[in-house]
């Protein structure tokens, strides 16, 4: 090596430098560099949430299916999910679409980059483009606005029943506090047999 800049090894907690022509990475000092820190969590283990950092507000557009809280149905860990189904555990409404929202209590999200939001995604729904929606929205308090910050079609493993961690970029909101709302609408009134 010639300078330190050739020695970047792309690791943020590393103090990289060329000495006597050799890269050298030293571990960075801050106590807070390489561990993960999580703002605020939401297991979901309880039947209302009660014990996680945030709670939800949930809304439906039909008495026979909404988004719940509780321990019925698959988990990613622990006992319990944020789940949008009827009492059949799926959320099927022949004949009728269906919408609902999930709305967090606010969070604020540091100025430094690379936060990430992060959840455990079962996603047996229809694929496609149109049909079962399944979005993320992010609200910043002082702007007014929700703005989609991931949709379904970004799904790296698509839809099935299966979990799957997903991971959004929360740099636009740095130094922000924020509200997230997950939003799922059926679009149409088919048969479904997902979950």
């Amino acid at each position: 090596c010639q300078a330190g800049d050739s020695c970047d090894d792309g690791d943020p907690c590393t103090f990289d430098q060329c000495l006597s022509n050799q890269c050298v990475h030293t571990p960075d000092a801050d106590p807070f560099c390489c561990e993960p820190t999580v703002l605020a969590a939401a297991a979901f283990d309880g039947v209302d949430g009660s014990g996680d950092d945030l709670t939800w507000t949930l809304q439906s557009s039909s008495t026979q299916v909404a988004w719940a809280i509780g321990s019925s149905g698959p988990s990613s860990s622990g006992s319990g999910a944020l789940r949008y189904h009827n009492s059949a555990g799926g959320y099927n409404t022949p004949g009728v679409p269906n919408s609902g929202t999930a709305s967090s209590t606010p969070v604020t999200i540091p100025w430094e980059n690379d936060i990430l939001i992060g959840f455990m995604l079962y996603a047996d729904i229809r694929p496609g483009a149109g049909v079962d929606e399944l979005s993320l929205y992010a609200h910043d308090m002082d702007e007014g606005e929700w703005i989609k910050v991931w949709e379904k079609s970004m799904l790296e493993e698509g839809v099935g029943a299966k979990w799957q961690p997903v991971w959004i970029s929360s740099d636009l909101f740095a130094g922000k506090t924020i509200l997230l709302k997950f939003e799922f609408d059926t679009v149409d009134a088919a048969t479904t047999s997902g979950k």
